[in-house]
């Protein structure tokens, strides 16, 4: 019997090792490099799905890629597909000044949908602040949803006129960034919309900035955790409402005054709307053909036991409004980066506006107005206690 058990902890052992190295090999496969020199990607390498242009031959770095554009710019080189899910990509930057530069994963068979991480380097303090979007449609045409995701939970500091050695490892719905030689990530994001797909170098301008030595690398499965806390996370578990439908956008100032009496009329078509793990409801990614002007009016149905009067929470984009039963119980602040009456300080955040819900016996319809004034991200987000 002992033998038996021996035999069968050394088959064990060896099963173990195996895996082990198994990983180890799956962890060191590169999946595509190009030193951005102009000399192309490595022998193995797959060919660039849109190939860098721009070369300049530095003084001091020798022939680099440069990557220099307007507010958005399109056309950016990426590589890649779908058959790319779990992987690390890595990256030399070297900001000249301006502009967000960084890179868009698990970019879609299109090239134009993504999702993005990037960022800018401050002339005065040199701090790192990473930001994320979805991407749908290309950055000149199409969506990008800043306001919808946090900023990184870290900011460090870079040295002026240093390259900075940027990585990110991404697997499911979440993504691990480092800035240099951290050993730990600066920003965890979560709640990434896509699993799979190609990376792309990637700048919001305007302003410059080289780059080298890209390098994406296969992840194993199922090994990537999220490191950094999520600001989200005390919401998670708390009743977000996520069972919505929504219109189809109408004009701006559609129900802007009070709700409008067509609403419930047969020109008015509804839609499910479904939420993201937070409950966000992304009305960019839904239509993205309107993501700059436009209004959607939401509705859900909340049941009560008794007559009551329930807090509840809302976070939004740009402006909203909220009825229950046919009447008003909050109207928001103008909230937009680019509107001068409005908070500048306009990213979605749990449980960020609090109202009360006075809610009768049965059934009770709740009608949430929201309007997009500006193209940076619409969306919003509510729960109950």
């Amino acid at each position: 019997m002992y033998q038996y058990f021996k035999k069968c902890a050394l088959f064990v052992l060896c099963g173990l090792v195996l895996l082990s190295a198994c990983r180890k090999a799956e962890m060191g496969r590169d999946l595509f490099f190009d030193p951005l020199d102009g000399s192309g990607p490595a022998a193995g390498s797959p060919a660039w799905r849109v190939p860098p242009s721009g070369f300049e031959d530095h003084p001091e770095y020798g022939r680099v890629f440069a990557i220099e554009t307007e507010w958005f710019g399109e056309n950016f080189p990426w590589a890649g597909d779908t058959s790319w899910t779990c992987y690390r990509a890595e990256i030399e930057i070297l900001p000249c000044g301006g502009n967000w530069v960084g890179l868009d994963y698990y970019v879609q068979e299109d090239g134009l949908s993504a999702f993005d991480i990037s960022f800018m380097t401050h002339d005065t303090t040199r701090a790192v602040v990473l930001e994320s979007a979805q991407v749908i449609g290309g950055y000149k045409h199409g969506i990008s949803s800043w306001k919808l995701w946090p900023v990184s939970q870290e900011s460090p500091v870079t040295v002026r006129d240093q390259w900075i050695r940027f990585r990110i490892d991404v697997c499911g719905e979440f993504a691990n960034a480092y800035v240099n030689d951290m050993e730990h990530p600066v920003y965890t994001i979560y709640d990434v919309p896509y699993a799979k797909g190609g990376v792309q170098l990637s700048s919001l301008g305007p302003g410059k900035a080289y780059l080298r030595n890209f390098r994406v690398k296969a992840l194993p499965e199922n090994t990537l955790q999220p490191v950094l806390k999520d600001p989200w996370e005390a919401a998670r578990d708390k009743p977000v409402i996520r069972k919505w439908t929504v219109t189809r956008p109408q004009e701006p100032e559609f129900g802007s005054e009070s709700l409008p009496d067509k609403l419930n009329g047969p020109d008015i078509l509804w839609t499910e709307a479904v939420p993201d793990g937070r409950g966000v409801v992304n009305c960019g990614a839904l239509f993205p053909g309107r993501n700059k002007s436009g209004t959607v009016f939401a509705r859900t149905i909340l049941g009560s036991d008794r007559e009551q009067v329930k807090k509840a929470w809302v976070t939004y984009t740009d402006r909203c409004t909220v009825w229950c039963n046919g009447k008003i119980v909050f109207r928001g602040p103008r909230r937009g980066w680019n509107d001068p009456e409005a908070n500048h300080d306009c990213r979605l955040k749990p449980d960020q506006f609090e109202f009360g819900l006075p809610l009768k016996a049965g059934d009770n319809t709740i009608l949430l107005r929201s309007q997009v004034t500006e193209n940076w991200g619409w969306g919003f987000w509510m729960r109950t206690e």
